[in-house]
């Protein structure tokens, strides 16, 4: 089993240690939160000189993004690592098409994102009444579903992200060819381009909700979220909303996981 580490900013290096062969580099959720080029350049410099393996990371996008995107996904592709290949996560399928059309030689990877599942912690409050279909039926994911595995495997796609939900995951997918990386301890629930950290130092602003120029509240703010209809408390950092779930799923020995991805910190 390999262990990488997933960090969003270059200050996050003093994570990476002997446990780990491989370091994940970028954000998922929020294009303002793309690196720059410098920042990917320090994180390049750092594996190359461990002689890690490397990922970059990438959130959904606008038009935009996608330009923030081009200069980090061209400085990768000129990357000459030996036999080692570079991974790029994408979390929106326009970054997809983008990779297969003008950077063939990176190594496409499916984000948690886009892996269809109910990640809420709320569940759980019913999961013990519910009939083993139903259970069965939120453990399932949509790697189940052959047409999807062929169209991840049509676009050279044979890695998935999974985030550690509190249900536990049915890994019987795992006989279609798929190998799955999980990340720990952090899962997303939910994530929106309105982000709710926007101005939330400005008094006179905390009723307004859209989307307003960003100033990066994310990266001084965080935000625990408490209700007893949740068994685990949430976390909001920037547009995003997160549980902590250190335990890995049942049957995660015999599942044949081939990644686990150790988040030391929130990424964002």
């Amino acid at each position: 089993m390999e262990f990488a580490v997933f960090i969003s900013k270059t200050d996050n290096l003093k994570y990476f240690d002997n446990t780990f062969t491989r370091l994940y580099f970028g954000n998922e959720f929020c294009e303002e939160l793309i690196p720059c080029t410098d920042k990917l350049d320090a994180a390049i410099d750092f594996v190359i000189k461990r002689n890690a393996d490397f990922t970059l990371v990438t959130p959904f996008v606008t038009n935009k993004g996608i330009k923030r995107l081009i200069p980090l996904l061209k400085r990768v592709s000129e990357l000459e690592l030996g036999e080692k290949k570079i991974e790029v996560v994408f979390n929106d399928w326009g970054v997809l098409r983008l990779l297969r059309r003008e950077y063939k030689e990176l190594v496409p990877v499916m984000g948690r994102m886009l892996n269809k599942m109910k990640r809420g912690p709320r569940l759980m409050a019913v999961i013990n009444h519910l009939p083993k279909d139903t259970v069965e039926y939120y453990q399932s994911v949509n790697l189940d579903v052959p047409e999807f595995v062929g169209f991840l495997k049509e676009n050279r796609i044979e890695r998935v992200e999974f985030d550690n939900v509190l249900q536990d995951i049915n890994f019987n997918f795992l006989s279609n060819g798929i190998t799955v990386s999980l990340y720990l301890p952090f899962a997303y629930v939910s994530t929106t381009r309105f982000c709710l950290a926007n101005s939330c130092d400005i008094p006179e602003k905390l009723e307004q909700v859209g989307i307003y120029p960003c100033r990066k509240e994310c990266q001084r703010y965080t935000f625990l979220l408490q209700n007893p209809a949740m068994p685990v408390p949430l976390v909001r950092k920037g547009n995003t909303i997160f549980f902590k779930n250190e335990f890995p799923p049942k049957g995660f020995n015999e599942a044949n996981i081939s990644r686990v991805v150790i988040e030391p910190e929130i990424p964002m």
